[in-house]
C-alpha cells in the first residue's frame, strides 16, 4: 500500500518534529511523546516529557512540570536508570508546588525500590520536601537517615546537602547557632564545586539566622538567592529569597508592592507554599499600615491554601491576622473565638500565641 498505517504516520511526524525543533518547546514536546507513546517507543516518550518537564522548571512553569514528570515515570520500571532521575524530579517539584503529602509518598516509593547507594539521595529530597512546609520533625528525621549514609564521605556534595537541610531544620527550630555552622560548611563545598543550588540554599539559610539575630545584612544575603536562581534557572530558589526579602519588607514597614509582586511571580509559578506565606506576609502588613479592610482578604486567602497544603503554623497565623482583624472592628467575642481556634490548629504553637498578644492588645 502506498497509503502509510497510522502508527507508521505517527513515527514519521513525531521524527519530523523532532528534527524541525531540536529544542522542543513544552506544547511540542509532549506531542512528541504522545505519538512516540502511540507508537510503542514509550522510553522515547519518557526522555521526551523530562525534557519538556525541565524546560519548564528552567521558566519557571513549575505546576506544568508536575504532570509531564508524572506521565514519565509511569512509562519506565524501576530496573531503568531513568526511573530514579525521574522520580526524583517529581518528587522535588510536587513539593515546591505545595504537593508535599505526594511527595513524600513518591520518595517512599522510591526507598522501596533503589539501590543502596541511591537511599541518601531521596532520604535528602524526602528532608528538603518536608522542610518545604515546615514539618521540621519529619525533615530533621530523613535528614538524619540521609546523614548516617554518608558518614564516611564527608566533604562530598552529598554530605553537603545533606548539612544545608539540616542547617534549614535548625534554623526552623531557632538553633541559629547550630544552622550557621552547617550553612557555612556546607557553602564552602559549594563554591568549590560551583553548585549554585547548594550556594542558594546555604544563602537563604545564613540570611534567616541574620533576621533572626538581628545581626549581618540579611537584606543583601536574601538578593544573593534571588540572584543565584534568577542567574542560573533555578526558579524555586528565586522565589524563596522573593519570600524571605518580602519578610523583611513587613518587618521594616515598607510599602506592600514587593510582596504583592512576589506573590504574583510565585502564583504564575504554581509555587503555592510560597504565595500562601505571602499572603499572611499581606494580612499582617495591612495592619501594620492601619489598612484594617485588606487584612481579612489576604488572611482568608493564606488560610485557604495552609488548610489545602496542610500547613497547620501558618494557618494559626492567618487566623490570628482574622482575630486582630475582629479587633480593629471591636467585636470581642469573635476575637476571642478565633484565637482560640488559631491555638488548636497550631497545637499552641508559641508564634501563635505570641502574635495573639497583638490582637488582644487592640480590646
Amino acid at each position: 500500500s502506498l497509503v502509510p498505517s497510522r502508527g507508521l504516520g505517527d513515527v514519521y511526524k513525531r521524527q519530523a518534529l523532532e528534527r524541525g525543533r531540536p529544542d522542543l518547546g513544552d506544547a511540542f514536546g509532549e506531542e512528541a511523546a504522545a505519538l512516540a507513546e502511540v507508537a510503542g517507543e514509550t522510553e522515547r516518550a519518557a526522555e521526551l516529557l523530562l525534557q519538556a518537564a525541565r524546560r519548564a522548571r528552567r521558566r519557571g512553569a513549575l505546576s506544568s512540570a508536575v504532570p509531564m514528570l508524572g506521565r514519565a515515570w509511569s512509562f519506565v520500571n524501576e530496573a531503568e536508570p531513568e526511573w530514579f532521575e525521574i522520580g526524583e524530579a517529581l518528587l522535588s517539584v510536587l513539593a515546591t508546588t505545595g504537593a508535599v503529602d505526594e511527595a513524600l509518598a513518591v520518595g517512599e516509593q522510591m526507598l522501596a525500590a533503589v539501590r543502596p547507594e541511591q537511599r541518601a539521595a531521596v532520604h535528602l529530597a524526602m528532608a528538603q520536601a518536608a522542610a518545604e512546609a515546615s514539618r521540621w520533625d519529619a525533615a530533621g528525621e530523613h535528614a538524619r537517615a540521609a546523614h548516617g549514609l554518608v558518614e564516611e564521605a564527608p566533604g562530598s556534595l552529598l554530605a553537603a546537602r545533606v548539612d544545608a537541610v539540616s542547617a534549614e531544620v535548625a534554623v526552623g527550630q531557632g538553633r541559629f547557632v547550630d544552622a550557621e555552622l552547617l550553612a557555612r560548611s556546607a557553602m564552602k563545598i559549594a563554591d568549590h564545586h560551583q553548585d549554585h543550588g547548594l550556594r542558594a540554599a546555604t544563602a537563604l539559610v545564613i540570611g534567616r539566622c541574620e533576621r533572626g539575630r538581628g545581626e549581618g545584612n540579611p537584606a543583601a544575603t536574601f538578593d544573593s538567592v534571588v540572584r543565584i536562581g534568577r542567574e542560573h534557572g533555578l526558579p524555586s530558589w528565586q522565589l524563596r529569597g522573593l519570600m524571605e526579602r518580602s519578610s523583611l519588607a513587613l518587618w521594616e514597614y515598607e510599602p506592600p508592592q514587593g510582596i504583592l509582586a512576589a506573590r504574583e511571580h510565585a502564583l504564575n509559578a504554581g509555587a503555592l507554599v510560597v504565595v500562601a506565606h505571602l499572603d499572611n506576609f499581606l494580612a499582617w502588613q495591612a495592619h501594620d499600615r492601619r489598612n484594617t479592610d485588606q487584612i481579612e482578604p489576604a488572611a482568608r486567602r493564606c488560610i485557604d491554601l495552609a488548610e489545602r497544603l496542610r500547613l497547620p503554623t501558618l494557618r494559626g497565623v492567618a487566623t490570628v491576622a482574622l482575630a486582630v482583624a475582629a479587633a480593629h472592628d471591636g467585636d470581642s467575642e469573635r476575637m476571642d473565638r478565633l484565637l482560640a481556634e488559631a491555638d488548636a490548629i497550631s497545637g499552641g504553637h508559641a508564634d501563635v500565641v505570641a502574635l495573639g498578644g497583638v490582637a488582644l492588645s487592640l480590646i
